[in-house]
């Protein structure tokens, strides 16, 4: 029977100390804790006149009234109380009847997460506790001294830091009435240092390695194909291993953008070699055809001739449209024009995807750098931010009117 039993509710204080956290687990959305779990009530069975505190025997707690607190959404599979060697619990009682509870928990607790900015991502898990069976009128939950106790906390996190901790005192509506309850919220921020190695830095090399292929000789198809398909087999690669820790969820993060996007480029650079391959093949096939042209008394053939050699332009014009005017200083457009409708200029073909590969050389690195510049700004400021607006860990505010 609770202290009071018909009369005033108890009134119970309690806080938590540290002694680790971690490891958090992304992709089952589970944090864990390893704390002490301290309580303190006053119970006027407990009178006594010795002026030390007297410390109880742990094998008797279930001989005595202890507040029935429970920890919400946990895996109760991996949470337990410490037993070895002995029950790491501990309780003693003061001459006033204030009575002092300690045990020592390891829990493992749900914490939904949201990966839209990962892995620049700051995640809020929340541990809740209370009474299970006492509502507000029998029992009622308050933090007295700090509501957590961190100076014991040895271990860091290797992917997380601990930005901040907030504490609150809520009130719990179900069914079956109103239960007090505490609540405390862990402020984790990724640390971006291994995915910048892991995953931003090789994305990009492998982006620029794919623009070598822009200086390689136009007619060096099996190294440019090569370089070109084992550029997107990498990406392809990437892509899967920096999702391989986050869990099947419907949208992308920060990290997809930026692969999808790294992907885009190497695959652009691969269909750049296509079209350049494809104006080459034009060539080798008019080089072909032009030497069966029949030619008479050394008499360059006419227009009309050398379109029947070639089978005709690629577009229609006017047959009695007079020839284009060859000139040494001729545009880029005009070259593709003479490209695709008079196929027997071969110098202007090769010229064009010339020039298609110097174009590339410094759209395709311009595009990346304004992709990064725009990626970054919307990314990184707010990361930055929450890691400078950093609260005291130890929030120790005592609820009003505590008697702590």
């Amino acid at each position: 029977v609770r202290p009071n039993a018909g009369g005033e509710k108890v009134r119970l204080g309690s806080n938590l100390a540290l002694a680790s956290i971690g490891p958090v687990n992304d992709f089952d959305m589970v944090y864990t804790l390893q704390l002490f779990l301290r309580q303190i009530w006053y119970d006027d069975r407990f009178l006594h006149e010795d002026e030390e505190k007297i410390k109880l025997n742990p094998n008797k707690l279930e001989q005595m009234w202890l507040p029935d607190t429970y920890v919400k959404y946990t895996d109760y599979a991996r949470s337990h109380v410490h037993l070895l060697p002995r029950p790491n619990k501990m309780i003693r009682v003061s001459r006033d009847g204030l009575i002092y509870y300690s045990a020592r928990l390891t829990i493992t607790a749900q914490c939904p997460m949201d990966f839209r900015s990962f892995p620049m991502d700051t995640q809020t898990c929340h541990l809740e506790y209370g009474s299970y069976g006492y509502d507000i009128t029998d029992l009622v939950y308050e933090y007295f001294e700090c509501s957590v106790d961190v100076e014991s906390l040895k271990v860091a996190l290797a992917q997380y830091g601990l930005l901040a901790i907030y504490n609150t005192t809520i009130i719990d509506t179900t069914k079956t009435g109103n239960y007090s309850a505490l609540k405390l919220s862990f402020v984790f921020q990724r640390r971006l240092g291994f995915f910048m190695i892991g995953s931003y830095l090789p994305c990009t090399l492998i982006v620029m390695l794919s623009w070598v292929s822009f200086w390689l000789n136009t007619e060096g198809t099996p190294a440019r194909v090569a370089l070109g398909i084992m550029t997107v087999l990498n990406m392809v690669t990437l892509s899967s291993s920096a999702r391989a820790t986050l869990p099947k969820v419907p949208y992308n993060s920060a990290m997809d953008w930026f692969v999808l996007a790294c992907f885009g480029f190497v695959f652009s650079a691969l269909m750049e070699f296509a079209i350049v391959n494809f104006f080459m093949r034009r060539l080798e096939i008019i080089a072909k055809k032009k030497n069966r042209v029949p030619r008479q008394n050394d008499q360059p053939p006419t227009k009309k001739a050398r379109m029947a050699a070639v089978g005709g332009p690629l577009c229609s014009f006017d047959e009695e449209e007079e020839d284009i005017p060859e000139k040494e200083n001729i545009s880029f457009l005009k070259n593709m024009y003479r490209c695709l409708c008079l196929p027997s200029q071969s110098v202007e073909i090769k010229t064009i995807a010339t020039h298609i590969d110097q174009w590339s050389r410094v759209l395709f690195p311009l595009g990346f750098v304004i992709f990064n510049i725009v990626y970054w700004s919307i990314y990184l400021p707010p990361y930055m931010t929450q890691a400078l607006q950093t609260s005291d860990i130890c929030n120790c505010r005592l609820t009003k009117g505590c008697m702590w």
